[in-house]
């Protein structure tokens, strides 16, 4: 015959002083409020920071139609955490949607391979398919950018990636005379 286990939460005493109630008709309605309202909601605003990241390509610019009207919209991809060794690159890349001014500016003096400091927040974006199947997705929206380059450097990218060496820069670099700015950088190794 095995051994009777102490009773766990207290004595028999205390268990029979707790009063056994049924749940009213108030009490389950609001149970079922609150577990109808977790379903809904599973995910309140999660602070996302990506720090000393380079874009992966130039920001898209489009302008959407909101609730007051146009605004621009922007997307890019940033990367960063990249790690090397053991064989493998690691790297953390991440999505972002800019709006309004923040897109523009960002579009505007930001390309491919520019340093940023990323500070969003990610949520929720489920949605019901036309099969009526829910599609789980997340979203990360940025509220603020800190741009980490030097003017030099910006303007030196920007000169590179629209084509516009000035003559004397194309007349240096036919002479066997290379400038920085006409030098490979690391900003020029693909991610």
């Amino acid at each position: 015959m095995p051994t009777p286990r102490p009773p766990v939460g207290g004595s028999e005493e205390s268990k029979q002083k707790v009063d056994h109630k049924e749940p009213t008709q108030e009490s389950r309605a609001r149970r079922l409020l609150f577990s109808h309202s977790l379903k809904e909601h599973t995910m309140a605003f999660v602070r996302v920071e990506q720090r000393n990241a380079r874009l992966a390509a130039p920001v898209r610019l489009e302008t959407v139609k909101g609730r007051e009207g146009s605004v621009s919209k922007g997307t890019v991809t940033i990367i960063s955490n990249v790690r090397h060794g053991s064989g493998e690159d690691e790297a953390t890349s991440i999505q972002w949607t800019l709006w309004g001014r923040l897109a523009e500016n960002a579009a505007e003096y930001l390309g491919k391979g520019s340093r940023v400091t990323v500070v969003g927040r990610l949520q929720n974006n489920n949605y019901q398919n036309a099969q009526g199947e829910t599609v789980y997705a997340l979203t990360f929206t940025c509220e603020e950018i800190d741009y980490l380059d030097t003017r030099a450097d910006a303007e030196a990218r920007r000169a590179r990636q629209e084509g516009g060496k000035t003559a004397g820069g194309d007349a240096r670099a036919k002479a066997g005379k290379a400038t920085p700015a006409d030098m490979p950088s690391d900003e020029d190794v693909p991610f």
